[in-house]
């Protein structure tokens, strides 16, 4: 079996909008995702033949299970190789529904800008720079705030 016997018998499609894959396959030819391809095209592994679309958002950065959290309420620091009011990044583990959480033992504290503010807010994002694709759940951030000490 040869990739060329199966020229023009397994079309992928994306669609940008609903952030889904289409696999169609045409005559005997089928398409085998394991684990991380699957994730990474929103399906659950195995066997796909015939019109299938995918059943979750494709979720092209699954290989990259970090968040990275902004606020505007920190000083901005480097990161790579630009300034940016980096919180803390995230370590992301679990499968797609479940609920995750990340807890920390001590506190990280990091500069603030302001002394006195009314809100908080926060952006979410991808390696990539994307912000985080929730379809559904809540996300709850404790903040833990202490006047800096001089030595």
């Amino acid at each position: 079996m040869y990739l060329e016997d199966f020229k023009n018998k397994i079309e992928f499609h994306y669609h940008p909008i609903v952030k889904r894959v289409k696999i169609k396959t045409k005559e005997h030819a089928k398409v085998f995702l394991h684990k991380g391809f699957s994730k990474l095209l929103g399906f659950e592994p195995g066997e796909i033949k015939g019109k299938v679309e995918s059943s979750y958002i494709a979720y092209p950065n699954a290989s990259f299970p970090l968040i990275y959290v902004y606020s505007d309420l920190v000083e901005p620091q480097i990161v790579g190789d630009v300034q940016a009011p980096l919180l803390k990044i995230v370590k992301v583990e679990g499968k797609d529904g479940e609920v995750v959480n990340a807890h920390y033992a001590r506190p990280h504290y990091v500069p603030v800008i302001r002394r006195h503010f009314q809100t908080v807010e926060m952006v979410l994002r991808l390696h990539s720079g994307e912000l985080v694709p929730f379809e559904r759940g809540r996300v709850i951030a404790v903040l833990h705030f202490r006047m800096r000490q001089i030595v």
